[in-house]
């Protein structure tokens, strides 16, 4: 499998993935995404150019949009696209689609971490075959623009 390959998994909502209204939590989707981003890079060369550096994926932001709930029993496919990257930063969309119809949409970053130090991602893309950098989309980007100094922002508040 190719380190930017897009995945499609079908799975089936769960009673253990549903609230008391019978639909799946918001609390699940994160999960099924971790779970294909870990398939994209436990299948592709990824994994032992990480490992062999004692390096660690680690995911640095998240957004989700929930339009329609995913019923118990019900089938929905998720689908993980990456959508490009830059020197510190891997970003990918995640589709929850059920019946031709975009459920839910999660956008992610992440990045490679050793002992709390951002790793250079360039190293390893170059291993894996990546030769040009794949830019994401604008509004991708724009999505994380801030998250940097919200984080600034919370760390200043006094809970005391």
């Amino acid at each position: 499998m190719k380190y930017d390959q897009t995945i499609r998994r079908t799975f089936r909502v769960g009673p253990f993935d549903c609230d008391g209204l019978r639909v799946m939590t918001a609390a699940k989707y994160p999960i099924y995404m971790d779970f294909l981003r870990w398939e994209l890079i436990a299948r592709s060369k990824l994994f032992k150019a990480i490992v062999k550096r004692g390096l660690a994926p680690t995911l640095g932001s998240q957004k989700i949009i929930y339009r329609r709930p995913l019923k118990i029993w019900s089938k929905f496919d998720v689908v993980l696209e990456s959508v490009g990257m830059d020197d510190k930063w891997v970003y990918h969309i995640h589709y929850f689609e059920q019946e031709d119809e975009v459920k839910a949409v999660g956008i992610t970053r992440a990045l490679i971490w050793k002992r709390d130090i951002p790793t250079a991602l360039t190293d390893i893309m170059k291993e894996v075959g990546a030769t040009e950098k794949k830019v994401p989309p604008s509004w991708v980007l724009s999505l994380f623009k801030e998250d940097k100094e919200i984080i600034q922002i919370a760390n200043q508040k006094n809970y005391s």
